[in-house]
């Protein structure tokens, strides 16, 4: 007896899920056709700006693509060599957009408490890379003093 309401109260569960389907289904297929085209959007919707919200305005910047120091990582930072004087450090350099320069690299020397002793700059012309900037390993020789203990590499871009 269980089984059979059981039954009886999904048919009718199906029947109502289908007329409701079908009475609706513009409604569904534009809905469903919005979330899908806004996943492959590539604009952003943006609400229009109000001469109300101009006052609240402090800077417009344009800044250039090329050389834009947000598009570089720098990351896989390792001791390659190391001797009594000094240590060769390799660090990989990318680009996240084509045509940019080499940037310069600022090693800040750290103490065990991570205090920074000291910066070293090196500019695009001071270390060795390839023609083409996309992705390149640099190896920099550092050398150390008493209480260096870890490094850390940024990369920059003179103005």
């Amino acid at each position: 007896m269980f089984k059979g309401r059981l039954l009886r109260y999904l048919i009718l569960l199906v029947i109502v899920a289908a007329m409701t389907i079908v009475l609706f289904w513009r409604e569904l297929v534009d809905t469903a056709a919005d979330g899908v085209s806004t996943l492959w959007s590539t604009s952003i919707e943006q609400e229009p700006m109000l001469d109300a919200n101009f006052s609240q305005v402090k800077e417009i910047r344009f800044e250039s693509e090329h050389n834009n120091i947000a598009q570089i990582k720098v990351d896989d930072l390792h001791v390659v060599a190391r001797s009594e004087s000094a240590v060769t450090l390799s660090v990989r350099i990318a680009s996240r957009s084509s045509g940019d320069d080499f940037p310069g690299l600022r090693v800040a020397v750290l103490s065990h408490s991570g205090a920074t002793l000291r910066r070293i700059e090196f500019r695009a012309s001071e270390y060795a890379h390839s023609g083409d900037f996309s992705s390149n390993v640099i190896e920099l020789p550092i050398q150390i003093k008493s209480g260096d203990a870890r490094f850390a590499v940024s990369a920059f871009y003179q103005n």
